[in-house]
């Protein structure tokens, strides 16, 4: 029964990230279906929108930082194990991002804009190319590492933890920058800036930043450093990919 409680929970999860991501597609404006949009009509005055979008955002990244330290990591994996972390991670992170598109409040006032038909197609076509720099560094990255599947698989099988093995600096770098510069540029590639993205931009921006300072000076975000022995002789570094890899 275990088991198959395990796989439910893993569909749950992993079906909620994929949710989470097509819905951040489609509200900022991707040609997909969605019942609301970033520059959908105001529902509140600028000022309190502006407000009230900071707020928002101050909690989402809130819960991303808090959550990604080694010390919330450790309690975490004492209340639920380690190896249904991740996927526990994954399905929280997925509501709360739906929760911040459905609660935003837009504020739809044109600040600049692109004035042809081409180039707003053209930027269109990079907004979705950016789409598949980010998933594509995941899958790269590991697929099911990041979404907690390959753990759940473990716990199915009664089986302990096993972390991922080593890659090398070049890999790891190669992997993990594309994904974060592509989470911070995917808002900006819009054919129109409204006060309400901007917003949005500006904190994305601010986040990815701010992540990437943090995993630095928590040693538990920061890959273990092994030496072996290379090509030439001299020490190399391998790298092992913490769990999940992604920003804090």
């Amino acid at each position: 029964m275990r088991p198959v409680a395990l796989a439910l929970y893993g569909v749950l999860s992993y079906g909620a990230s994929l949710a989470s991501f097509y819905v951040v597609y489609a509200w900022l404006g991707g040609p997909v279906p969605l019942a609301f949009r970033l520059e959908d009509a105001p529902r509140a005055s600028p000022a309190v929108s502006l407000a009230w979008n900071t707020v928002l955002m101050v909690l989402f990244a809130l819960y991303h930082s808090v959550f990604a330290r080694t010390t919330v990591k450790t309690r975490t994996r004492r209340l639920i194990g380690r190896n249904l972390e991740r996927a526990t991670y994954n399905l929280l992170s997925a509501v709360l991002t739906v929760l911040l598109c459905v609660l935003w409040l837009p504020i739809p006032r044109a600040l600049w804009g692109l004035a042809s038909v081409e180039a707003a197609q053209a930027m269109q076509l990079a907004h979705g190319l950016l789409w598949v720099v980010h998933f594509t560094s995941i899958v790269l990255m590991n697929h099911n590492e990041f979404f907690g599947l390959r753990q759940l698989g473990l716990a199915m099988r009664g089986a302990p933890y096993r972390p991922l093995p080593a890659v090398s600096r070049r890999y790891y770098l190669g992997t993990r920058l594309p994904l974060v510069i592509s989470l911070a540029l995917i808002p900006w590639a819009s054919a129109v800036m409204t006060v309400g993205r901007l917003q949005f931009c500006v904190f994305m921006t601010a986040y990815v930043a701010l992540g990437a300072w943090l995993s630095n000076r928590d040693p538990g975000d920061v890959p273990t450093v092994a030496e072996r022995p290379s090509g030439s002789g001299r020490p190399a570094l391998a790298y092992e990919v913490p769990e999940g890899s992604s920003l804090p």
